[in-house]
């Protein structure tokens, strides 16, 4: 047997030869993962939506979309969403995977924003955080119109920058005695 894989960007296989028992015990247990993994996701979605509408602050808002963003992006990584969302469009799954993790990242930078109050406490944090979300919205825009080995490589930067800006924002804020 010969396999071709070809694919637009890296990737990662890793081929396994399974007796059929052993690949029935394997997946039953994997499902099981998955379904707590996603499950302990959804409630955590679910109770934060009944604690925003029962105090109506912004902050579980941003919250809420990073939760509902981070569910989303999983569920494409991992090909679920491929099997339940959107089937008719698994070929553009490269394109698809962008937006939600942009999604994420504007979710959980704006989340950090409105949480730490930068806004009022440090305008040139706000700032820098605003810049990440237009960087983050215009790499959903020209989705369309780039290559996915270019996106690729706008988005791998960014993708180890953000959660660091993130951190030393959030460590900054915490020794300028911002609780």
């Amino acid at each position: 047997f010969y396999i071709r894989v070809k694919n637009g960007s890296s990737m990662t296989l890793a081929f396994t030869a399974w007796s059929p028992e052993s690949f029935a015990v394997h997946k039953i247990s994997d499902m099981l993962s998955i379904g707590l993994f996603y499950g302990a996701l959804l409630m955590m979605l679910g109770y934060h939506i009944l604690v925003y509408f029962s105090i109506k602050e912004t902050n579980y808002l941003w919250f809420l979309l990073v939760i509902a963003s981070s569910i989303l992006f999983f569920a494409t990584y991992e090909g679920i969403a491929d099997q339940y969302l959107w089937p008719s469009l698994s070929d553009q799954k490269l394109y698809l995977l962008t937006i939600p993790m942009a999604l994420f990242f504007i979710s959980t930078v704006k989340f950090g924003d409105v949480f730490l109050e930068h806004k009022t406490r440090d305008l040139r944090i706000h700032l820098l955080f605003n810049l990440l979300i237009g960087i983050w919205g215009l790499m959903i825009v020209l989705l369309p119109f780039v290559s996915f080995g270019f996106m690729a490589q706008l988005t791998s930067p960014l993708i180890l920058l953000t959660p660091i800006l993130a951190a030393l924002a959030g460590l900054y804020s915490w020794r300028k005695g911002h609780h």
